[in-house]
């Protein structure tokens, strides 16, 4: 399990390569499409989830400095 969560980990950390902290959409696009949604619904889904990641982000880092 460990091993399966570390290969989890690490697939996540390449999406977030392509953009950085700059833009979430390629990580909550990849989430989304893992619940097998489409159309607005899909693209609805995918923006909230990329704000609430950001703002997740955000706090951390605010406490963190």
């Amino acid at each position: 399990r460990e091993e399966a969560f570390t290969g989890l980990v690490r697939h996540y950390v390449e999406l977030l390569r392509e953009k950085g902290d700059s833009d979430f959409m390629v990580v909550s696009s990849h989430i989304v499409g893992l619940f097998n949604t489409s159309g607005n619904d899909a693209a609805s889904l995918g923006l909230r989830l990329a704000l609430l990641i950001r703002n997740n982000y955000t706090i951390i880092f605010e406490r963190l400095i």
